[in-house]
This record gives C-alpha cells, sequence and structure tokens, in this order.
C-alpha cells in the first residue's frame, strides 16, 4: 500500500493556516479594543486637563482676590490705629 504523504499532510496545512488565521483576527481585535481605549483615555486626559486650567485660574484668581481684600483690611487697620493714637 502506497500512500501519498502529501495528501496526508494538506488537511494538516489547512488546519494549522486556519488556526493561524483565528489567531491573527483575534490579535487584530484586541489591538483595535486598545487602540480604541487609548484614544478614549486620551480625551479624557485632555478633558481633565482642561478642567485642571479653569480651576487652577479660578483658584489663582480667588486667591488674588483674597490678598487685595486682606491688604484693605491691613491698610484700614492702620488708618485706624492712626487715628486713634495719632
Amino acid at each position: 500500500m502506497d500512500l501519498d504523504l502529501n495528501y496526508c499532510l494538506i488537511p494538516i496545512y489547512k488546519i494549522s493556516l486556519r488556526n493561524l488565521e483565528a489567531k491573527l483576527d483575534q490579535e487584530k481585535l484586541g489591538r483595535q479594543r486598545a487602540e480604541t481605549q487609548a484614544q478614549e483615555k486620551a480625551r479624557e486626559l485632555s478633558m481633565l486637563t482642561v478642567d485642571n486650567r479653569q480651576l487652577q485660574y479660578r483658584l489663582d484668581k480667588i486667591e488674588a482676590d483674597l490678598r487685595q481684600e486682606s491688604d484693605k483690611v491691613s491698610v484700614s487697620g492702620s488708618t485706624r490705629t492712626t487715628l486713634i493714637f495719632g
């Protein structure tokens, strides 16, 4: 009985090729998901950066207003002292 080895190996190659194609498809899908998640995180980071800048601006303004009011109180208090003791 003479067996043609090439004929026997062809189905094995086809199965291996199908397995590799399936793995490749899974890898592509995984990469697409990862890229989508990375883009979403980049957008989130961008929005948070904008929010942070706005909050920092508000904080700086409030601190400046507080210093200005503190200076007014200091000047007002020293004027009273001068008027009372002057």
